[in-house]
């Protein structure tokens, strides 16, 4: 999962820009208005499996049952016990107990 991620990431284009790297920031510069230098510093931080924390030791196969373990989660404020996560992936909605 991790190298597919990673190979989605390398694949991320427009024009045949790159626009995503694993090793260093990208910065495109974008012409936004009538002017020569109307323009628009645009940087994507650079982005890859290991960089999100997305490993081996992160993801657990067992049957149907996938799990990846995120390292960290932000929460806005302190859930009380009753609350739940919603997640959706692919318009199928999983609920979790949050509540501490």
């Amino acid at each position: 999962m991790a190298t597919t991620l990673d190979d989605v990431l390398g694949m991320a284009m427009f024009n045949d820009i790159s626009l995503i790297s694993s090793s260093a920031d990208v910065t495109k510069t974008i012409h936004i208005g009538a002017g020569s230098g109307d323009t628009l510093a645009l940087t994507i931080d650079s982005l890859s499996a290991s960089i999100l924390t997305v490993g081996v030791s992160s993801i657990y196969l067992s049957g149907y049952n996938e799990q990846v373990k995120f390292a960290t989660v932000a929460v806005a404020s302190t859930p009380a016990s009753s609350d739940t996560a919603t997640l959706t992936i692919d318009g199928t909605k999983y609920n979790s107990c949050i509540g501490i």
